[in-house]
């Protein structure tokens, strides 16, 4: 057990036989031994499914000899919900972010610092994401922080088109124009033909969840499926060109 100098009181360790703080030579008569005190251990289990469920966005990495590990550690404890826990010897960090703009920017930070280390893990959904999906919702993210910039997110988010989805879904006789809720899903399914098919029997609103639920933007706090909507039909001459925002934003 430790040992307390019997003359100044501090604390020494167990084959002390002088004290470093007096310069007191000690004998064991002499010292006073004290009660270990033992400091709380760290939880090692914590169930990473449920959490995945509760929040948004759960991030598990590990110690690491980084230089970034120190930054990255601090901006976990940022986060609502963080915990240290041991696993099998080893110190694991886990970051469950709520989904709000400070939450997710030190989420994406983290993400950032510690994504090429060995056992980092990003969680949403109860799944683990592959790095396809979490480099998306960084975008996501970044681009849930330019929202929130603006006095009102719809004009960021919305946009008015013509052929709400890709070209291989669109084909009608008329001139419609869309709002769709999610400018970043659309360019999306441009770019990697997210099919939405207008002759399925199921409502769009739906299909568009269930498309972003697949790409990562159920995380958005700002995005909306149910937004999408036809604003009118007939000719244009623009089909990016909005209409007046009282008729799109309300």
């Amino acid at each position: 057990m430790p040992k307390r100098c019997g003359q100044c009181k501090v604390e020494m360790p167990d084959d002390a036989m002088f004290c470093l703080n007096c310069e007191q030579t000690l004998t064991k008569r002499q010292a006073k031994m004290l009660p270990v005190k033992k400091t709380p251990e760290a939880p090692t289990r914590i169930d990473l499914l449920r959490l995945s469920h509760e929040y948004p966005l759960v991030i598990v990495f590990h110690k690491s000899k980084s230089v970034n590990y120190p930054i990255a550690l601090s901006f976990a404890k940022l986060c609502t919900s963080y915990a240290e826990i041991t696993l099998e010897g080893a110190v694991v960090n886990c970051v469950a972010a709520k989904p709000d703009p400070s939450d997710y920017s030190s989420a994406a930070a983290i993400i950032r610092l510690a994504m090429e280390w060995k056992g980092t893990l990003v969680m949403s959904h109860g799944k683990v994401l592959p790095n396809r999906t979490i480099s998306s919702i960084l975008g996501i993210i970044d681009c849930y922080q330019d929202a929130c910039s603006c006095g009102n997110y719809r004009a960021n988010c919305f946009g008015v088109y013509e052929a709400p989805f890709d070209a291989y879904n669109y084909s009608s006789a008329k001139r419609i124009r869309y709002l769709f809720p999610c400018k970043r899903l659309r360019a999306d399914s441009c770019s990697v033909h997210i099919h939405i098919n207008t002759a399925l029997p199921i409502p769009m609103s739906e299909q568009i969840f269930a498309c972003g639920l697949s790409h990562g933007y159920t995380i958005c706090p700002c995005f909306h499926p149910d937004e999408f909507r036809i604003v009118d039909e007939g000719t244009a001459k623009n089909a990016d060109y909005p209409l007046s925002a009282e008729s799109i934003i309300g």
